[in-house]
Order: structure tokens, then sequence, then C-alpha cells
């Protein structure tokens, strides 16, 4: 009588937690690399941009009004006028400047450190880059996915148009920023909602559109203009 042959033995080929958690380790640092290789190219392209466009030496129609404006000075006024100061900058927004008041008075500001076409430039391209990032913040509040804060925040930067405006000196970046960051604002606000916290959403988002409100009603409802520097 033959004895009966050892049974076989069984090995347990399944993963142990070690090993999954290494995996997922591997994985997620994966993509950490990944999101860190967009983000860099992403800057790249926004830098890119930005020298092919902050010192562009031409000023259209619009431009000019826009920074005649922030020295407080209307079209057509005399030849070597003085500028004006920044009560001639908020009067002027009511006839000579459809876009919103707040920029063309940052403006203002912005050209004591400079009249140079890249510097001038380069106030519409920092709201443009405050938009890209609200954006990206927005992804990842809403979906905690690293790679939707990415792709929200190129959203700006893959369009030709929005890249256009992105380094227009007028009000457009700044437009586009406001609507991010009140996105963005409403969605932290209501994380935790609460009087303050959307009282101060209220104020931020009246610093982006009240002054273009303001505008266009006292272009309605004003006489005609008079330049107060001519």
């Amino acid at each position: 009588m033959t004895a009966p042959e050892p049974a076989a033995v069984v090995t347990n080929t399944m993963p142990g937690p070690s090993e999954l958690g290494g995996r997922a380790s591997r994985g997620a640092g994966g993509l950490r690399l990944a999101s860190w290789l967009i983000a860099v190219l992403l800057l790249l392209g926004a830098a890119t941009a930005a020298v092919n466009n902050l010192s562009f030496t031409g000023m259209w129609w619009d431009e000019t009004t826009c920074f005649w404006g922030s020295q407080g000075l209307a079209k057509y006024v005399r030849p070597f006028a003085p500028p004006g100061g920044l009560r001639e900058v908020v009067v002027l927004n009511r006839y000579e400047n459809l876009d919103p008041g707040g920029f063309t008075v940052l403006l203002h500001f912005w050209t004591r450190a400079g009249t140079g076409l890249a510097w001038l430039r380069s106030l519409p391209f920092a709201f443009f880059l405050l938009g890209a990032a609200c954006l990206g913040l927005l992804g990842w509040r809403l979906t905690g996915s690293s790679g939707a804060a990415l792709a929200a925040a190129a959203v700006p930067m893959l369009f030709p148009a929005a890249l256009y405006f992105a380094f227009e000196i007028r009000a457009f970046s700044m437009e586009m920023a406001g609507v991010a960051v009140g996105a963005l604002g409403l969605v932290m606000a209501m994380e935790r909602p609460s009087t303050a916290r959307l009282a101060l959403l209220g104020v931020v988002c009246a610093a982006f559109l009240s002054p273009a409100t303001a505008t266009r009603c006292s272009q309605q409802g004003s006489a005609s203009p008079r330049s107060p520097a001519s």
C-alpha cells in the first residue's frame, strides 16, 4: 500500500499591506512628479508669453485712453498739459473710460514707479496670473485633485484671446481675475458660512465690480464731458 501524497501547500499570492502601501506611495509620488512637471511647463509657457508681449512697442487707441486717463488727462488735451491728480482720474472715468474705474486708479499709482511699456503691461499680466492661480485653487478645493487644479489653472493659458488680453493695458484681465476670485471666495465662504465671511466676499467682489457699474451709470446720466485738464 502506497503512502498518500502530501497535500499541496497553498501559498498566499495576495500582496500584503506593506506592499500595497508601497505601490500607493509610488503612485502618489508619480502623480506629484507629473503635477510638478505640468506646473513647470505652464510657468514656462506663461514666461514665454510674457517675454514676447511685455516689451511689445505698440499701443492702440483704447490703451492710450486708459493710460492718459490714469494721468488725469483727457483725449485731445492740449500738448504738454500737466498731469492731473487722483481726483481728475476719478472724474475722467465718468466720461473717457468704459473700463472698470478701479483699474485706472491702480494704473495711476502703478505709473509712479515707471511708464515703460513693459512695466505698464505687467499690471494686467499680474491680474492674469492672479486669475489663473485662483482657478487652480478652485479646482483643487472642488476636487481635491492636483491634476484638476493644474488643468483649471491652465485654462486661461490655452486660449490666445485670454493671453492677448493678459498684456493689454486695460481692465480685461482684472475683470477675468475678479470672476475667478469671486468664485473661489464663494466656495471658501460656503465651506464655513458666516455673516462675516459673506460680507468680506461682498467687499472683495465690489472692489472688482462696483467701479464698472458706477462708471456706466454716471456715463448714462451725466452731461457732456469736460476735461479737467483742458
